[in-house]
């Protein structure tokens, strides 16, 4: 089985992700999937991982690594990948004093 469609991808990681999206966000990933722009849809969502400090789950990781396989060599595949790698890490706690 290959890596799933952009807009799979994006619709599983948006949905997974209603938690911490506000209805705002929430609508304005969907109006990017919607228009075609699957990958930003992605982006921004990853992002709201990241801030929210969130982990991605597993099986979407998996997703989201097998996706970005398919931009190897783009410019935008290594930062992307750094956005894939910071929403699956487990955010660092920091302690109180």
């Amino acid at each position: 089985m290959g890596p799933p469609s952009e807009t799979e991808l994006a619709w599983a990681i948006v949905e997974h992700a209603t938690t911490h999206l506000t209805f705002r966000k929430r609508s304005e990933i969907c109006m990017h999937i919607g228009a075609g722009d699957a990958r930003l849809a992605i982006e921004i969502v990853l992002k709201s991982y990241v801030a929210a400090q969130r982990v991605l789950p597993g099986y979407l990781a998996a997703g989201a690594h097998a996706w970005i396989a398919c931009y190897s060599g783009n410019v935008d595949e290594p930062r992307i990948r750094r956005l894939i790698h910071d929403a699956t890490s487990t955010p660092a706690t920091s302690e109180e004093h």
